[in-house]
């Protein structure tokens, strides 16, 4: 969930969310609380998220993010990066954010080859190891655009953090 707000307040102010499970709808709902203008494309439960409709959405707007759950936690139901990376190629400057929780470590994964700007994962699910630690993965474009970024607040600033690390 830090995660996901991590990204988040790196990212412009217009998000697209692909809605399709629990943590899917968390990434929506915590983009709505950090003030973001958010637009939904709902799929119902035990779908895939609907790829050709925000395809659709990146041709008529310009978003700054587009949020997408690889497999979504709550009803197993997966889509794979190469899926998501050809359906959202002509997002223009949109950060692809991704969660890939019950992903990555059940599934091949290649953030540079697939376009993925933000992906993250924690330890207690696919990987099975102990609970508690969150590991991203982020693209250089996607830092650059952070830095222009007035609402990286303090605790969970993508620049500050990813900096201390390296």
């Amino acid at each position: 969930t830090g995660l996901m707000e991590m990204a988040l307040r790196a990212a412009g102010p217009r998000v697209l969310c692909l809605v399709h499970g629990a943590f899917s709808e968390r990434f929506a709902t915590i983009a709505e609380a950090l003030g973001k203008e958010v637009e939904r494309i709902e799929s119902p439960l035990g779908a895939s998220p609907d790829l050709a409709a925000a395809r659709r959405r990146l041709t008529e707007h310009r978003f700054d993010a587009v949020t997408v759950c690889l497999s979504e936690t709550s009803t197993g139901v997966a889509v794979s990066p190469a899926e998501v990376a050809a359906a959202l190629s002509e997002r223009g400057a949109a950060s692809l954010l991704v969660d890939a929780v019950t992903y990555l470590g059940a599934a091949a994964i290649d953030a540079s080859e697939h376009g993925l700007d933000f992906v993250f994962a924690g330890t207690q699910k696919a990987l099975a190891l102990p609970p508690g630690l969150g590991l991203y993965a982020v693209s250089e474009a996607m830092l650059e655009r952070a830095a222009a970024s007035t609402e990286r607040g303090f605790f969970l600033d993508l620049l500050r953090i990813t900096e201390a690390h390296a």
